[in-house]
C-alpha cells in the first residue's frame, strides 16, 4: 500500500480510521513508516462520530477544506464505502491493491 501511494503522489493523503486512542498511540509509534506518507491522520475517537455515520464524513470534508467530490476513499467495509458515496466522495471497497485503480488513475 505504501509503495502504491508513493507512485501516486499529487494530492493530499490521509488515514481515516475508527481506531481509538490506544490504537493511535501504539500503531503510530510501532509503525512510523506506515503512517509517515500521510499528511492527515483522522482517528474517529478525535472526531464527532465513527464511520459509517455521515456526520464524520462531513467533518473530515470540512477539515480538509475541499468539496466532497475531491475526496478519494478506500475501505474494506461496504457500509463505510456506501456512506462515503452518499456524502459525495469517490469511494471504492478495498479487497486488493487492484481495487485502488479507480481512485489513483
Amino acid at each position: 500500500m505504501i509503495e502504491l501511494l508513493g507512485r501516486h503522489r499529487g494530492g493530499r493523503q490521509g488515514v481515516f480510521t475508527n481506531n481509538g486512542p490506544l490504537e493511535e498511540e501504539v500503531l503510530t509509534r510501532l509503525y512510523p513508516d506506515a503512517f509517515g506518507p500521510f499528511e492527515y491522520l483522522f482517528f474517529c475517537w478525535r472526531l464527532t462520530a465513527n464511520k459509517p455515520d455521515p456526520a464524520v464524513y462531513w467533518q473530515v470534508t470540512d477539515l480538509l477544506a475541499v468539496s466532497p467530490g475531491q475526496i478519494g476513499f478506500a475501505d474494506d467495509s461496504a457500509d463505510n464505502v456506501e456512506a462515503a458515496l452518499a456524502c459525495g466522495w469517490h469511494a471504492v471497497r478495498y479487497r486488493s491493491p487492484g481495487d485502488l485503480g479507480a481512485l489513483t488513475g
